[in-house]
C-alpha cells in the first residue's frame, strides 16, 4: 500500500496524476484563505461528507490539511515502512467500503503490519468514517483499551 505513493514505484502516469493532484490542492489551499473556495461552492471532500458537514469543507485548515498530507505522503510512507511495529501490537483497520476495488485491495496490505490486525470494511462509508461512521471508530477504540 505504502509502496504506491514512493517515487520509485510510481509509473509515469501516476505520476502526473499526483503532480496535478498536488497543484489543485495547492490552489485550493491559497483560494480558501481569500474565500474564493466558499463563493465557488467549492468544498474539500464535497462528494462524500454528509449535508450537515459540509461547513467544514470550506475552512482554509481543511485545505491546508489536504495539500500538505498529499504533499508529504512519500515522506509519510516511508516512515511506516522504516517503522518497526511490535509483532502483537493490536490493530484495528477501518476501511471505508465504498471506494474501489483498488483501493479496496491497497487497503488489505495493511494487514501485514501486524500479526494482531483485524480489518473491517465499513460497508456505508467513504473515506472520513470517523464523520460518516463515529460509532464505528468509537467502538474500535473501546475495543483496543479493553485489550
Amino acid at each position: 500500500n505504502e509502496y504506491r505513493f514512493l517515487p520509485e514505484h510510481v509509473d509515469e502516469d501516476r505520476r502526473i496524476q499526483y503532480s496535478r493532484s498536488l497543484n489543485q490542492y495547492r490552489v485550493g489551499y491559497l483560494l480558501s484563505i481569500i474565500g474564493i473556495t466558499r463563493l465557488l461552492k467549492r468544498p474539500v471532500w464535497n462528494r462524500y461528507l454528509p449535508n450537515e458537514y459540509q461547513g467544514l469543507g470550506f475552512r482554509t485548515s481543511a485545505y491546508e490539511a489536504l495539500y500538505k498530507e498529499y504533499k508529504n505522503i512519500g515522506d509519510s510512507c516511508k516512515d511506516v515502512l522504516n517503522r518497526k511495529i511490535h509483532e502483537k501490537f493490536p490493530i484495528i483497520i477501518l476501511s471505508a467500503g465504498k471506494m474501489n476495488d483498488s483501493w479496496k485491495n491497497d487497503q488489505k496490505k495493511l494487514n501485514n503490519l501486524s500479526s494482531n490486525c483485524r480489518q473491517v470494511f465499513v460497508e456505508d462509508s467513504y473515506h472520513n468514517i470517523h464523520i460518516e461512521r463515529p460509532e464505528t471508530v468509537i467502538n474500535a477504540i473501546k475495543e483496543l483499551i479493553c485489550k
